[in-house]
């Protein structure tokens, strides 16, 4: 009874294992290729007319302000001050 248990187990692990072995690599390859470099020569005078075939957005970037506590302590009254001020002399 023991033996089949232990066989049955070592059946269902390897059974369970046969899938994970099936999954294919999903990486993307390492490896770019690039359009090659196309040249075009103007000649002195010539002029080129057409319209851009790449992308038309444009994108703005905007820094947003940051915000700081304030390190000044706003006062209403300088009332006191003045009063020391006037008494020092």
């Amino acid at each position: 009874m023991r033996k089949t248990l232990k066989t049955v187990a070592a059946l269902a692990m390897l059974l369970g294992a046969i899938p994970a072995l099936a999954q294919k690599d999903v990486r993307a390859p390492d490896q770019v290729k690039y359009a090659p470099i196309t040249r075009i020569e103007i000649d002195v005078g010539g002029t080129v007319e057409g319209t851009p075939q790449g992308p038309g957005s444009t994108y703005a970037m905007i820094k947003r302000p940051t915000l700081f506590p304030s390190m000044m302590k706003v006062r209403m009254s300088f009332a006191p001050e003045l009063q020391s001020s006037v008494d020092n002399l």
